[in-house]
């Protein structure tokens, strides 16, 4: 892989980091071989990393995670050999759009595979985002073996080509979330 995730990457570049990883791309071929058998009528997202509030919102993954030890003023656990690694990530109103996009074309996307995210970053950039509403944020670097140690991009040309627009954004994901966690605001209208 040239660092770059695409669709149409051929599966021996894309070099999954994990056993979660494998299992995803083992399901995506099950799924769209199904498809390309007349078995189900299906469209495969690869999303992002998933952030922002929602009702069963999950706390264990990069943003949320962080944004949930910044609100509880606790300092933000980070694996110092990470902070410059490019990750892909989704604000939540933008997986269900790419959801309701492809369903209202069903059938003219059956059996395809698309990329969605809303922004690639660095943690880096994460962190600074966070730091705009919590200046005051202390970061506890930590030594651990990542089983992901590949920076990428994730490449998502393919689903806007198609018409589809992005409106989440992080600093908005990092807003509400924020305001959410802290009694602010009641849990957005498009949060699932």
């Amino acid at each position: 892989m040239d660092g770059i995730a695409r669709e149409d990457s051929p599966p021996d570049t894309l070099r999954p980091q994990s056993p979660y990883a494998n299992s995803k791309l083992a399901a995506e071929r099950d799924v769209l071989n199904a498809s390309a058998h007349g078995e189900l009528c299906c469209v495969v997202f690869r999303f992002g990393t998933i952030f922002g509030p929602s009702p069963g919102m999950r706390f264990h993954t990069a943003v949320n995670k962080f944004i949930w030890q910044a609100a509880h003023r606790q300092p933000l656990t980070i694996w110092s050999n990470a902070l410059g690694l490019v990750r892909p990530y989704l604000a939540l109103p933008d997986a269900i759009a790419a959801i309701e996009f492809a369903l209202m074309r069903a059938e003219g996307l059956a059996g395809e595979l698309f990329n969605v995210v809303t922004l690639n970053a660095t943690l880096d950039h994460i962190l600074d985002a966070i730091r705009r509403h919590v200046p005051d944020l202390e970061l506890r670097q930590t030594q651990s073996p990542l089983l992901n140690q590949v920076s990428y991009h994730v490449d998502d040309a393919k689903i806007r080509a198609l018409g589809f627009e992005y409106h989440g954004s992080l600093e908005a994901g990092i807003s509400v979330t924020l305001e959410t966690l802290a009694g602010l605001l009641p849990l957005p209208d498009d949060a699932i």
